[in-house]
Formats: C-alpha cells, structure tokens, sequence
C-alpha cells in the first residue's frame, strides 16, 4: 500500500509539472518579428499580460502631409516614390479633414516591404499628382524673385526681355 501511494503521489506530482508546462507555451496572435520584449525568461506573468511587441513589417507605412492647395490632385491608389533605396509605393488613405493650422492632409502611404527594410526609419516620399492637361510648364530654376514675387523674364519677337510675374499653380519641389 505504501508503494502504491507513493506511485500516486509521483503521478500527481507529473501532472502539476505537465500543467505547469503547458503554461510556457506562448503563441503569438499574429505574424511579425519581436520589436520589444517586456519581460527577461523566468519571469512569472499572469494571463494577459503583455510579453512581447510584435511588429509585421511585411507592408510599411509612412504617414505624409499634403498642403491643402495640392489635394486636389491626390487620390488614394495615386503612387508614391521613397526613397529609403527608391520604391514605390501607394497612397492607401487620405485624411477626410484638414489639420489645423497647418491646413495639411494627413495621407498614409504603403509599400511592400520585398526588399527587407527595417521599420522606423526617416524616408522622402515624392508624390506624383494626377496630370494636368493643357498648362504651362518651365523650370523652377528659371523663376527669379523679385520684391517677393517669383517672376520669369521673356524674350520678345522684336529681341527685348520683358519681366513677367507669375501665378503658380502646380510645383514638383
């Protein structure tokens, strides 16, 4: 009888261990690498404590501002180009209101992330808004400023250079 409690006594002692051990078992709710670990191993936690951070950097995003006075020419799907190396990417949403008082609209623009980049860094992203038809294009390095006016100076038929002050529209700086 003796040897006989003892043998309980050993398999109730397995099961508490087999109960514990399955406690250890930590599956992550979703795809992504460790950003952040809260917790060195051996620490004790209670359910639903927060282990780790995981991030899924398998699409970045990076949020834009655009001026109010080019919104107009920007629409969700419209491409992006970053340059972390240079990618494309595209316009996935676009804040319905204006920030204030910047009167900029918040875009958030995303990118398959193929190439294996590593989220958080700085990038420029130029934006390419939809076309215009039938305007006047020069280059910026031609507009001169004058009495804070940005102007351009013409030649006439007749060889003269008359100066001519400009209402600028659309740039691409």
């Amino acid at each position: 009888d003796n040897a006989a409690a003892k043998l309980d006594a050993a398999r109730g002692t397995v099961q508490a261990m087999e109960s514990q051990f399955e406690g250890t078992v930590i599956t992550a709710p979703a795809d992504g690498i460790i950003s952040k670990r809260y917790h060195q191993e051996g620490y004790y936690a209670a359910a639903g404590t927060p282990l780790f951070a995981i991030a899924d950097i398998s699409v970045l995003k990076t949020v834009i501002n655009i001026p109010e006075g080019n919104i107009s020419g920007v629409s969700v799907g419209n491409e992006a180009e970053i340059e972390l190396p240079k990618i494309i990417g595209r316009i996935t949403r676009i804040a319905p209101v204006a920030d204030l008082p910047a009167h900029t609209f918040a875009a958030e623009v995303s990118v398959d992330n193929t190439e294996g980049l590593l989220a958080g860094v700085f990038a420029t992203v130029k934006l390419t808004a939809q076309p215009r038809q039938n305007v006047l294009t020069i280059p910026v390095y031609a507009i001169v400023m004058r009495d804070d006016q940005k102007t351009v100076f013409i030649v006439e038929d007749d060889n003269t250079v008359r100066r001519q002050v400009l209402d600028i529209g659309y740039t691409d700086d």
